[in-house]
């Protein structure tokens, strides 16, 4: 919340991807965006608990190419993915309910290189 808040006086567009969060905590936030004033340059996108596996795990990928539209637009951009721990852990669950073979820890292995682009 207070790198969201910072960025008021730099002319930029924040986008906060909440990845897997619950909706209280996703609300939480969104009142207090519209609280401290922050709403006029804030985008949320949630793709919450209750959301379906595959929806949070395209969530990083919708919330990477908004980004690219504002910043094509010629706007900065200030992208937070939380979390990408969550992320990962959805992509888990489809990638071992599809059939393929698992990496280290269950986790599928093209899990590591995706992350990476989004760190």
């Amino acid at each position: 919340m207070d790198v969201i808040l910072s960025q008021k006086t730099q002319n930029r567009i924040c986008i906060y991807a909440a990845l897997g969060r619950s909706e209280l905590e996703v609300k939480r936030l969104s009142e207090d965006i519209q609280q401290y004033g922050a709403a006029p340059y804030t985008i949320i996108l949630a793709a919450t608990s209750s959301e379906s596996a595959p929806m949070i795990q395209i969530a990083p990928s919708v919330a990477s190419a908004l980004a690219e539209y504002y910043r094509n637009k010629g706007k900065h951009v200030l992208l937070i993915l939380d979390d990408l721990a969550t992320h990962a852990k959805y992509a888990r669950e489809i990638s071992l309910l599809a059939g393929r073979i698992p990496g280290r820890e269950s986790y599928p292995a093209d899990i590591f290189l995706s992350t990476l682009k989004y760190c």
